[in-house]
């Protein structure tokens, strides 16, 4: 049976390896709607002038995002377990090496916290809600992006069929976070929680689309072989949906807010 301990050691392998690979696969993307990525979304939901910390920040994709928005690089902080991802970043932000649930920040210290497709991927979500409530301040705000599903029909989907055989990865997700009255409650110790579907539309040439769909976390123990054979059967999996050289890609994902931590109750 795998623990926490083991989905940590393995994405510190995994980003070791690749640091920026998350960027990489879904900045392209821009969430359906708008005209901006997932990353930027999250930046808009920051109040302007707060402290925020970027939770989980890889190589600083949301910092990135806050900074171009006009937040003060000083006043932003990255948190993340991989010195790899931490050492690719560019961002001017302070960014510190750190596990989700023992935070090195003072109580009540900051005013939001975004997070960015990493929730989900922490078994054991209820000490990193803890010390979120902890080091948020009372009033302050939380919006998290979670999910990575594909959509109905297209390339993403056809390659979830096809890469099945050969995924390999120990359990990452909290069970609660695959059902909207289990994010509500495990999001309750912070506040009233509200949660929207997004679609982000990272359709593209077969090689972009590839570039994305192959990030997967599965994929990590995949020989070179076998990922040869995925690609090429992937690419004839998908060439009847390609028009004018664009194949349609979407991920589906999940925007979880708290407006104003510490009060009210959840909501699905």
């Amino acid at each position: 049976m795998s623990t926490a301990g083991d989905a940590e050691a393995f994405l510190r392998a995994y980003h070791a390896r690749d640091p920026g690979a998350t960027r990489r696969a879904v900045a392209r993307g821009r969430v359906v709607g708008t005209d901006g990525s997932s990353y930027q979304l999250l930046a808009a939901l920051a109040p302007p002038g707060a402290r925020v910390l970027d939770l989980a920040c890889g190589d600083g994709p949301v910092l990135d995002a806050l900074v171009a928005a006009g937040h003060d690089p000083a006043r932003l902080i990255g948190v993340d377990v991989s010195a790899e991802e931490l050492a690719a970043a560019i961002t001017a932000a302070p960014r510190l090496r750190a596990r989700a649930d023992a935070l090195p920040l003072a109580t009540a210290s900051i005013d939001a916290c975004v997070s960015h497709l990493a929730l989900m991927l922490m078994p054991d979500l209820d000490p990193v809600i803890a010390e979120l409530r902890r080091v948020l301040r009372p009033g302050g705000r939380l919006a998290a992006v979670i999910g990575g599903g594909p959509g109905l029909g297209d390339a993403f989907e056809r390659f979830a069929e096809l890469a099945q055989p050969l995924l390999r990865t120990p359990p990452l997700t909290d069970r609660r976070l695959r059902r909207a009255d289990g994010i509500a409650a495990a999001f309750a110790p912070l506040g009233a929680v509200t949660q929207r579907d997004l679609d982000v539309d990272l359709a593209g040439p077969i090689d972009a689309v590839w570039s994305t769909v192959s990030a997967h976390y599965g994929l990590a123990g995949a020989s070179a072989t076998d990922l040869l054979l995925l690609r090429t059967a992937f690419a004839t999996s998908v060439a009847d949906l390609a028009v004018d050289g664009v194949v349609p890609c979407t991920m589906h994902l999940r925007l979880v807010e708290v407006a104003e931590v510490g009060t009210g109750s959840a909501a699905g």
